[in-house]
């Protein structure tokens, strides 16, 4: 766990990318949504008001990609 907890204060803006388990890397171009899915474990006080997608990917894709982390981010928000 990060050493400061819950201090929302740190966290202001976030930039995001992929991630693959099974290579243990971060992703900048994206092939599925669900490398996005890695949000899902991280702790609601490091997500920033601001949030950039940081990949190669076309900007039709990415908005693609913001709908789904804004889906998955309000979902992580509920429970």
């Amino acid at each position: 766990m990060l050493p400061i907890k819950k201090n929302k204060n740190l966290f202001k803006c976030n930039h995001l990318n992929g991630y693959s388990y099974a290579k243990n890397i971060d992703l900048h171009t994206i092939f599925s949504l669900k490398e996005f899915d890695y949000l899902k474990t991280l702790p609601t006080f490091v997500f920033g008001d601001v949030i950039a997608i940081e990949t190669f990917n076309s900007l039709k894709e990415q908005i693609t990609f913001k709908k789904y982390i804004i889906n998955l981010l309000q979902k992580i928000n509920k429970t």
